[in-house]
């Protein structure tokens, strides 16, 4: 009966990663947050799922023929990295950012960020999108 417990706790678990999630390489708790974020605004909209691949190809800049977003994210302001990130998120203005978060052709999705205030003098998330507003699809 525990091995059935075990089997079916790890099958929830795996049902919420990516396709490939030895694939990733954010830390978890930072791409589970940036998901949420895509649930939200793409509330009533098909769900578009995470994708390792795409997250990797964000993480190398190999961004060429994808839709795009890219949020500045402020340094040194006395908030945490995830305050930073939800504020980010969740005071998008309406524009392309917006509209390519919202895209009902997006089915598929990746980030990549650079959180660290010690390495990156910039600090920003990228996600990369399977469908370019006003483009067309890729995969």
């Amino acid at each position: 009966m525990q091995w059935l417990l075990v089997l079916l706790s790890a099958t929830a678990l795996l049902a919420e990663t990516p396709e490939n999630p030895i694939d990733c390489a954010m830390a978890q708790h930072y791409r589970k947050k940036i998901e949420n974020f895509h649930k939200e605004l793409r509330s009533g909209i098909p769900e578009a799922k995470y994708d390792c691949e795409l997250e990797r190809k964000a993480r190398l800049d190999k961004i060429d023929g994808y839709g795009t977003i890219k949020i500045n994210l402020p340094k040194n302001n006395g908030k945490s990295v995830d305050e930073n990130l939800k504020e980010a998120f969740t005071k998008l203005p309406e524009g392309k950012k917006l509209r390519q978060i919202k895209d009902p052709q997006v089915t598929k999705y990746g980030c990549w960020g650079k959180f660290y205030s010690q390495i990156y003098n910039q600090l920003s998330v990228v996600c990369i999108y399977d469908h370019k507003v006003g483009g067309g699809k890729n995969n």
